[in-house]
């Protein structure tokens, strides 16, 4: 009779055993599932994630010229509504996709609105771990940067200080069950666009409407006797909002500022005069329906 109860308690002890080990089994491989799902989600997305960069506009900075001013429109197609930034600025490495953000970041993130480039609400100071969609490999940790909050597919003015060789990195982030991942980066090498061959072309005051308004070189005006700008550019996809390409604000004599905009809506181009002082449109007119991947020029003179 004893050894009876002894083999039943022999049996119910390795039920209790086997089940205990089942519930270890199946929660592991539970936690195991959800990871690997969030992952391939998270993967997912860096698939579709699209950046568009336009090219580059640039000035020199006095007195030395050896820092220069260069912006870039930028446009971020994401399957998500937003989407985080990091700009920053580098020295190039043999793989970019090491480098990463410092305190001395000296590129932003602007919003084009009639009146200019306007400085984004939606920047904040980043500190945290950022990760790789794959296997949630960490990057590195990241402090002492901003980031900026975009909207997924408007165009935004990516804007920085560079000298010559220096590179601007750009990381797309997306936070996802409590980490940050890198969806994303793409880097922009000002000094292929000639910013390292820049010359002044002149010295002298710039003279306009007969009155002399101590502009410094370098300027536009070649020949000191008007003003003279062009840019290329091309419609990649139609506008759902109204997006400016040229803002040139102007102070005639009067001083009653205005500026003359160039922007896009749908594949529609326009072309209108803002009085800076009412804030209103004293004029705007359509100019040509755009087509998608053809490149146009504007000539303002």
């Amino acid at each position: 009779m004893p050894s009876a109860i002894t083999n039943l308690l022999i049996i119910i002890v390795t039920v209790i055993i086997a089940l205990s080990a089942f519930e270890i089994y199946s929660t592991f491989f539970s936690v195991q599932g959800l990871a690997f799902l969030q992952e391939e989600n998270v993967i997912g997305i860096s698939k579709i994630v699209q950046v568009a960069v336009s090219q580059v506009s640039f000035k020199g900075l006095p007195p030395s010229y050896n820092y220069f001013n260069v912006s870039y429109l930028i446009w971020i197609n994401s399957p998500t509504k937003y989407v985080t930034v990091i700009p920053f600025v580098a020295s190039p490495r043999l793989n970019p996709f090491y480098i990463l953000p410092s305190n001395s970041q000296n590129a932003s993130i602007f919003f084009s609105m009639t009146n200019g480039y306007i400085p984004l609400n939606t920047k904040f100071a980043f500190n945290g771990n950022v990760y790789l969609p794959q296997q949630t490999q960490l990057i590195g940790k990241i402090n002492g940067v901003y980031a900026y909050n975009l909207t997924s597919n408007r165009s935004y003015i990516l804007s920085a200080k560079v000298s010559n060789g220096q590179i601007i990195m750009l990381w797309i982030l997306y936070y996802y069950q409590g980490k940050w991942y890198r969806l994303d980066y793409t880097y922009l090498n000002p000094s292929n666009a000639g910013i390292g061959v820049y010359v002044l072309s002149g010295s002298g005051n710039y003279v306009g409407n007969s009155k002399n308004t101590n502009f410094k070189p370098p300027h536009q005006v070649k020949s000191q006797t008007g003003l003279g700008f062009g840019l290329w550019f091309k419609l990649i996809s139609n506008a759902t909002t109204k997006t400016y390409l040229l803002n040139v604000a102007i102070t005639p004599t009067n001083n009653k500022d205005f500026s003359i905009l160039v922007w896009v809506i749908g594949n529609k181009l326009y072309v209108g005069t803002y009085d800076l002082s009412s804030n209103e449109y004293i004029a705007q007119t359509y100019l040509i329906t755009l087509y998608q991947n053809n490149w146009y020029f504007i000539n303002f003179s």
